[in-house]
């Protein structure tokens, strides 16, 4: 296995860090199910960027942001059950693109509360080994505030997939057409006590 990252740097007396990471991994011998009942083995590649950075923007606003791009293929790989051969081709459910980007203010008008939110990217990705089934992008939008009620109490709220985004999750391999979705809108209310 082949990897290389550059560590976290400081931007602006602490305001801002960003760290950049490529990498190159290479397995061997990975069992592989390509039945319910059956195994094979297969080699993989898998060589990608990332992009990390958070930074204030004034002293209550931070905003941090990702992105990676994962280029992962089998180069090695026959399905003992069918004899077909999957060399070159990208595994079931890996997106090559993904990101986030994410916000949050505190002391919203002089008070004890935060608000924050953000949205979080999946690209395109095969959702069967053939890669002749193609599960789309998607985009999903979340938010929170919390208030602090007292030192060491805090109530939160959370709403995840605000628009109500209907989207595939994942896919079987054995059964491509059914299709597990994304959950959708919810809402979560919190109460911390730090003992």
């Amino acid at each position: 296995m082949k990897s290389a990252a550059k560590p976290s740097w400081p931007i602006r007396n602490g305001a801002a860090d960003a760290t950049f990471s490529m990498y190159d991994i290479k397995k061997s011998n990975l069992l592989v199910q390509v039945t319910q009942e059956t195994q094979a083995t297969a080699d993989q590649t898998s060589k990608g960027i990332e992009l990390s950075t958070n930074f204030k923007l004034t002293k209550d606003w931070t905003v941090s942001a990702n992105g990676a791009y994962t280029d992962s293929v089998y180069t090695a790989f026959t399905d003992p059950s069918t004899g077909s051969s999957y060399s070159d081709v990208q595994p079931a459910n890996i997106p090559r693109w993904t990101g986030n980007l994410w916000t949050s203010v505190r002391h919203v008008a002089g008070l004890p509360l935060e608000i924050g939110g953000g949205v979080r990217y999946i690209g395109n990705r095969p959702g069967n080994t053939a890669n002749t089934l193609i599960l789309e992008h998607y985009a999903l939008f979340n938010g929170y505030l919390a208030y602090e009620l007292k030192p060491g109490v805090l109530l939160t709220g959370r709403v995840n997939n605000l628009f109500n985004k209907e989207y595939a999750q994942w896919a079987d391999i054995y059964y491509p057409t059914e299709l597990m979705l994304g959950q959708p809108r919810y809402w979560e209310l919190g109460l911390y006590v730090k003992l």
